[in-house]
Parts: C-alpha cells; structure tokens; sequence
C-alpha cells in the first residue's frame, strides 16, 4: 500500500483538535451544564487510551513518558472515603416558605490542595481518584472508559461499571441537618461525583506543561 505525504496524519493537529474539544466542553460544563462532562471523557479517552486495536494521539506522538498535572487529594484515612479530585458545596433554603437543601461536587479548578506533575501512567494509573468502601474504587483511566464507553460517550451500555453507577448515585455520601426554627429535618445525596472529577481531569490536563508544549505549533 503507497501512503502520500498528503494522507498521512497529523498527530500535533490532532492533539490540538482534542484539546479545543476539551476547552469547549470545560466552558459549557462551567455554564451549568454538568453532563457535558460526558465528552470531556470522551475526548480524553483520544489522547490517552491504547487498545490491541487503536492507539492514543500520546501514544503516535511517541509521549507515554510525559508528566501531567495531578491536583488528586491523595490523603485517606482509615475506613473514609476519598473522592480524591472534588469538593462538596452544600447549599440551604430557610425561608418562611421553602426549606430545600442542595449537594453537589465541584471541581476545585485553581484551588487545590495538592498541585505536582507526576509521571503519565501514574496520573493515568496508579494514582486512585475515588475509593469507597468494600475496596470500590476507580483511577482516572477507569472513571474515564465508564463514562465515554459505558454512560453516553461514544456507547450506552445496559450495565454502568458498579463503582461508577454508585458515583451517580451520590456515592453512597448523604447530608442531614435538622433547622431548629422549624425542627425540619433534610437531607439530601451527593449530586455530581463523576462528572465534577472528570471536569477537574480536563482542568489537569490543559494546565500540564508537557500537553501545553506537545501541542505548541
């Protein structure tokens, strides 16, 4: 088979096209549209995944070795959870009229505890994002294959990985107060957990160095 200059493909340009889709979808999920984490995730499975059948824009780039950005809160207590890339925010309505409570996680973005480049498979890896109980947990690479194979990305599947559907399901973390004027009682499950990690992956990867100069024309 005779390849011609003109058919043959340009990885820098694609990594660049994968990285505008990135950027976009960070600005719509940052408009209030949390589902459009969906293609974050599918955008990085592009530039990251190899199977026997395809291969990453990293691994055509010859750049498997790259250090990424990791704001992961690495930190784990005995017999805690850890979602280990969001933070929750707890909102509350006490009013004479309406008493609702809200959880949801977010995305740290440039505030996290933790900033370090790490090698790319430890980022990819090694470094475990979520640990809940009964050893349920998942890396990036796992949240990221859930979400774009499994949950809408590029396939819907019938069965969501467990961990991942125990992700949508608040995680298994709920909120309870009681408001002392009305002796109200409200709780409420964590909403979020999966895409807010992946919207934080996206803030990791567009802020590593090496994807920024990877993709420098």
């Amino acid at each position: 088979m005779i390849f011609y200059e003109n058919d043959m493909v340009n990885f820098k340009e694609q990594l660049r096209r994968q990285i505008l889709f990135i950027e976009n979808s960070c600005r719509i999920y940052d408009q209030g549209h949390a589902e459009e984490a969906i293609r974050i995730a599918v955008a990085l499975r592009v530039l990251f995944h190899d199977t026997p059948n395809s291969k990453s824009i990293l691994h055509h780039l010859g750049s498997k070795s790259i250090f990424l950005l990791s704001t992961a809160d690495l930190a784990k207590h005995s017999n805690e959870y850890n979602l280990a890339l969001v933070q929750p925010l707890v909102k509350v309505t006490d009013s004479l009229t309406e008493q609702t409570m809200s959880c949801i996680m977010t995305p740290p973005l440039d505030d996290p505890r933790r900033r370090e480049l790490v090698l790319f498979q430890t980022w990819w890896r090694k470094e475990l994002i979520v640990q809940l109980e009964n050893n349920e947990n998942m890396n990036r690479r796992d949240l990221i294959l859930a979400a774009a194979n499994k949950d809408g990305g590029a396939h819907v599947d019938e069965e969501l990985h467990p961990t991942y559907d125990k992700l949508k399901l608040g995680a298994g973390m709920e909120v309870a107060i009681t408001l002392k004027r009305l002796s109200t009682k409200l709780s409420a499950s964590f909403e979020n957990v999966h895409y807010a990690s992946l919207r934080q992956m996206a803030y990791e990867v567009l802020n590593s160095p090496s994807i920024q100069q990877l993709s420098a024309p």
